[in-house]
């Protein structure tokens, strides 16, 4: 039963892969954030995109760096 007392002590003091398990705790966070990020505004950026696309191949890009020929 003492072996099992000093184990037990001796894993909850031990910290070695507590900077790994923060490490893919944070790695997790981002992922998450990135996951949400692209479902709420992806459709949104694919539609801005798609459109200025259709507006470059009918010629109808005004301002910016576009030529005024």
């Amino acid at each position: 039963m003492q072996m099992l007392k000093a184990l037990l002590i001796a894993l909850h003091e031990d910290e070695t892969g507590v900077t790994a398990t923060e490490y893919v705790s944070v790695l997790v966070l981002i992922a998450c954030v990135g996951i949400v990020t692209v479902n709420t505004f992806g459709e949104a950026v694919s539609e801005l995109y798609s459109e200025v696309h259709e507006g470059m191949s009918n010629g109808e890009v005004r301002g910016g760096l576009a030529s005024e020929d």
